[in-house]
């Protein structure tokens, strides 16, 4: 048997990878695909999945139990995440992309799979987790714990470090304060840290140049 293995390929817009061989006579294909949408009919559904008709053709998509619960219709829409791996190749399904992004974060953390990974994408957004996180939501700590106390502190962790490491996005009127303070003849890396610091985003625009005025003549 004579067996040649070709690289990853985009066909048709989507990513096949695999094997060809050659056994005698007989041509055989080993081919998996990779699975990034799923939209059709719910033929089937389980504690750990639903089976999803698309033109003929069913696929099995693994769902965290919440969103599995709230499954009323008769269709569904799904962004999907293929595991990539040879054994087993699964399909895991999320109702917005907002939830595929979270999961694709948590599996890339130490000692979290993707059956917790996915279990947790039930919280919506890596922004919901992200504010739940800094302001210890306790609703969002109890469902994070509730996936065992080592994954969640792994969690959390990571979460927190990424809060820390994102730069803040700055308001029109925070941009509105750092123009009139260069045109004071401060330097823009100074102003940007100062507006930064203030924490009180209601502030009106004057408010918050004396306030950073201030700060600069008491340092």
């Amino acid at each position: 048997m004579a067996l040649f293995s070709f690289s990853k390929q985009r066909i048709a817009g989507n990513l096949f990878f695999g094997k060809i061989g050659l056994e005698g006579d007989r041509l055989y294909a080993n081919i998996k695909i990779m699975i990034s949408y799923l939209y059709g009919k719910i033929l089937n559904k389980n504690d750990k999945s639903v089976i999803i008709d698309t033109g003929g053709v069913g696929y099995r998509v693994f769902m965290s139990q919440k969103r599995l619960l709230s499954l009323k219709k008769d269709k569904i829409e799904l962004f999907c995440h293929t595991n990539s791996k040879p054994d087993p190749w699964e399909i895991y399904g999320f109702i917005s992309s907002k939830e595929l992004e979270l999961f694709e974060f948590l599996i890339g953390i130490s000692r979290v799979g993707p059956k917790t990974a996915l279990e947790a994408s039930a919280i919506g957004s890596l922004d919901v987790m992200k504010k739940g996180i800094k302001e210890n939501d306790s609703i969002l700590m109890k469902e994070l714990f509730s996936l065992g106390q080592r994954k969640a502190q792994a969690i959390i962790f990571e979460v927190s470090r990424k809060i820390k490491t994102q730069p803040k996005k700055l308001s029109q009127n925070d941009e509105e304060v750092m123009k009139a303070l260069v045109k004071l003849g401060f330097k823009r890396s100074e102003v940007k840290d100062a507006v930064i610091d203030l924490s009180d985003s209601s502030l009106a625009i004057e408010t918050k140049i004396k306030k950073i005025l201030k700060s600069f003549n008491e340092k």
